[in-house]
């Protein structure tokens, strides 16, 4: 699932975390009823189930999956902008898009 759009979700995801704290956000993320609450006072509408499943599908992914996987995924300020990264948990060291997808993908089997 790594890749442009889900690297979206995590984001978004980790600018919610930004916004109402950690805690907030994990619960939101992995509980259907409260993403459903944090995204109406954020949208200010009542979202559509594609919106609900992509927040919960990007928290499954950054709170479960990846941390099963021992990848984590930060964004870094540059001066000329933000870069989505993925790392090794252990190491430290980066890794890209597709070692993430491969890895899910073995994790699946």
């Amino acid at each position: 699932m790594a890749g442009e759009m889900s690297e979206a979700y995590l984001e978004w995801l980790e600018r919610e975390e930004e916004t109402v704290g950690l805690g907030a956000a994990m619960r939101a993320a992995t509980d259907i009823e409260e993403a459903k609450k944090l995204l109406t006072e954020e949208l200010g509408y009542t979202p559509t189930d594609a919106q609900v499943e992509a927040f919960t599908g990007a928290g499954t992914m950054k709170y479960k999956t990846m941390p099963e996987i021992g990848v984590g995924f930060e964004r870094i300020e540059h001066v000329w902008g933000k870069q989505s990264t993925y790392r090794d948990i252990l190491t430290g060291r980066f890794v890209s898009p597709r070692y993430v997808t491969e890895a899910i993908a073995r994790l699946e089997l």
